[in-house]
């Protein structure tokens, strides 16, 4: 994991980008300061990015997917993303970290809950897999794992 980090410093100084594992570009131009603190910064950048870069990548696709089975579902189930007003439809989930979150009537639970997983556990072609983990509740602090 180390040499791999190191090895992502190396190739933004060679190409002055750095990419995740979906393709995404980041340039980091604190790594070229005279000021160690400053390139030390950029430096945490870069090792940061591939990882954090792709796991924020992963859940917008995750996102995604959830938003059209949410289309395909949303007038018979009786579901609903938490969104803000501001944000366009397709950005409106509320997402709390690798969370998503959802309204939905308790006697949809059984339904909708299998769907959401599938779409998320499938958001990207990865070479290992991916588990969704879902809990239940009336409130944020009041979640419990779900059960079938």
């Amino acid at each position: 994991a180390t040499q791999y980090l190191q090895d992502n410093i190396k190739l933004m100084q060679k190409q002055g980008y750095i990419t995740n594992a979906f393709g995404r570009r980041r340039r980091v131009l604190e790594m070229y300061s005279k000021d160690k603190f400053v390139r030390a910064s950029g430096e945490r950048k870069i090792r940061n990015f591939p990882l954090q870069g792709g796991a924020a990548d992963l859940v917008f696709l995750a996102m995604t997917k959830v938003f059209k089975t949410y289309l395909d579902f949303q007038s018979n189930l009786g579901i609903d993303m938490l969104r803000s007003p501001e944000l366009s439809i397709v950005d409106s989930e509320l997402q709390i970290h690798d969370e998503i979150v959802f309204e939905c009537k308790d006697e949809y639970l059984d339904q909708i809950v299998p769907l959401k997983i599938e779409a998320m556990e499938h958001a990207a072609k990865l070479k290992c897999k991916t588990k969704v983990d879902v809990k239940v509740g009336k409130t944020l602090g009041d979640l419990v794992p779900w059960k079938v």
